[in-house]
Order: C-alpha cells, then structure tokens, then sequence
C-alpha cells in the first residue's frame, strides 16, 4: 500500500484504487476494492474504549464538515469500499441518535414488513415524511436527513447531493429461510444480496415457498450482511461464514464490528438492512450483535442504526485516510 501525501492537490477515489491505502483489496470483492482488517492484542487492538482499528485500514473519512474530524465525531464516516467506477461507499462511525436515543426499531409494529424495510425506520432516516408511530399516530421526527442534530444532511443542501442515488436489493415478505445464512461465505452472501440470485438459496423454501428479491433506488440505507462478512480478512474470505455467524468467531475483530467505532457505550445490536422473513404475525430482520455474532430480531426491537451511502465518484478528497490525517472530502 502507498500513503497519499496530504501535500497532494484533491483527488478523486480511483486514486485511492491505484494507490491502494493500508487495507484496501487488490481484487474487486464482490462489487468494490473493499477495506479489510481486523483488530487483535498483536495489531493495535480496536476495544470499546477507542483505537478503532488504528493502523489496521487506513479507511477513515470526514463528510459534512469539509475539515478533519475526531473519531467520534458525528462527521466521521468509514470507507467500506470503492467501487470500479470510483464511488465510494461510507457508513457512519458512530451511531445516529435522536437526543440520548441511539436505538430504533425497524418498525413500531410486528406484522409490519410487507414492503421493504423502509416502511418505517428508512423513512426516519431518509427525511422522507410522516411515518407511522409506535402509538399508533404519525410521528414527523427524522432522525438523519433533515434532521436538527445532523443539519449537514439537509436534503435541500450540498452534503446530501454528493450522495448517489443506488439501487438497494431487499427480500420481499415470506416464511423463514435458515438456508439464507446458513454455511454462507461472503461472497454467496453478496450474490444473493445484489439480486445476482433469484431467491435465497436457489431453491425453495422449507416452506415451499419462493423468497424472492427486489430492489429500491435510494440515497441512504443500511449496511449488508456481506459487507460485515467481507471486512474482517482476506484470509477467511472462503471461511467466513465460521467467523461471523457466532460469538465464538473472529468477525467481532472487524474494523466494521460497532464495538471498533471508538465509543464506550456500544451494547446495542447494528441493523443490517436485510430482512430475515416472518413467523406467524412475527417479522424479523438482520443484526450484527455486539459480541460479534449475526442473527435476526423482531423488527418492534431496537438497534443501532448507521447510515450507509455511495459518495459520488465526482467528489474530491485529501488526507491519506489515516485516524490522524482522515481522509476529507471537500465542500
């Protein structure tokens, strides 16, 4: 890997690809050059308290501010990826939080999930409108975009146009499939996730039952559950399913694992935006949980929440991408 000099006049991400920072694949992983790296007593050990994989992925970034950021910043952003036409692809640090609220559920009610999983906490962070409260009301709180706490995010301003729109791919409503994560690798997973698979599994359900995916243009979503299983080696790429799927793996090491972000209060779950299917009136969707493992809560639970994101590939950056020296992009 190559440190870019911070002397350098801006540039755009397929520099990054040619340069390659510490971290960042030499091969296109399922869609993108992906960061990879994890944390451990030998590599400067990412713990709750904060070293954040420092030294590990030289993926830090600053967006909204146009400076440099602290690590807990509500600016900071990590570079999941960059994709071959150079977007870049982010997700907050940090939790969002709504006053000393930093949990949300997917959605206020249980049978809740026909549609994709933005019928409730996508609308909340996309600034989108009412959404449907717990109370049964309408609840006109954004919790991101459009928010008070995050101004930056104005849908109106020039933060927020920097932000691609992508298509998002999403299971639609149906009973169940263990098949889904069970023995997956990272890149089964991404293939499934990306629509690339026609159902979970490329079969039917136990149910016999077809899970079908779709997708939705957006600028703000979640994380996926390959992007988790993608971060922590490249080593267990082909293995990573054994890893990431229960506490006893290494994937709670990952630079993308919450508890790496360099906050000291991380013991909620991280909404993945992948849903899990449904039992009875029950709907489920996937998390990553803070003792590393992956599993699937009522969407009336709360999680986490981290707003994930293509940049454009137009944007302009300095900094090498480094705790000290993050990379910024510029106004």
């Amino acid at each position: 890997s190559k440190k870019i000099s911070t002397k350098e006049a801006t540039f755009t991400a397929s520099k990054l690809i040619t340069n390659k920072p510490k971290g960042l694949s030499s091969k296109v992983l399922g869609d993108m050059y992906r960061f990879v790296g994890a944390c451990n007593a030998a590599v400067d050990a990412g713990t709750a308290s904060g070293t954040a994989c420092k030294g590990v992925v030289d993926n830090f970034i600053c967006f909204g501010n146009g400076a440099k950021c602290d690590l807990t910043s509500d600016y900071m952003y990590r570079i999941i990826g960059i994709t071959e036409d150079g977007e870049i692809k982010v997700i907050k640090n940090t939790a969002i939080r709504e006053g000393n609220i930093k949990a949300f559920a997917w959605s206020p009610t249980t049978g809740d999930g026909g549609s994709w999983w933005s019928s409730f906490l996508y609308n909340k962070i996309s600034g989108t409108g009412d959404t449907l409260g717990s109370s049964g009301g309408y609840d006109r709180t954004n919790i991101f975009v459009n928010s008070d706490a995050y101004s930056y995010m104005s849908s109106s301003g020039e933060w927020y146009k920097k932000i691609s729109d992508h298509s998002w791919w999403y299971g639609d409503e149906g009973e169940i499939n263990s098949k889904y994560i069970s023995d997956r690798t990272a890149e089964s997973l991404f293939l499934i996730e990306s629509g690339k698979t026609d159902s979970w599994s490329g079969e039917e359900t136990d149910y016999g039952q077809s899970m079908r995916w779709t997708n939705k243009v957006a600028r703000i979503s979640l994380m996926y559950l390959s992007d988790y299983y993608y971060s922590y080696s490249l080593d267990y790429i082909s293995d990573s399913y054994a890893n990431c799927k229960s506490a006893s793996g290494n994937c709670k090491n990952s630079w993308l694992h919450i508890n790496q972000n360099g906050e000291s209060d991380n013991s909620d779950y991280d909404w993945t935006m992948v849903r899990y299917g449904k039992s009875g009136y029950d709907t489920f969707a996937w998390t990553i949980r803070s003792d590393g493992s992956t599993g699937a809560n009522r969407v009336i639970q709360k999680s986490a929440v981290r707003p994930t994101f293509y940049l454009s590939n137009s944007v302009k950056l300095k900094g090498s991408g480094t705790l000290s020296d993050p990379f910024v992009v510029q106004a």
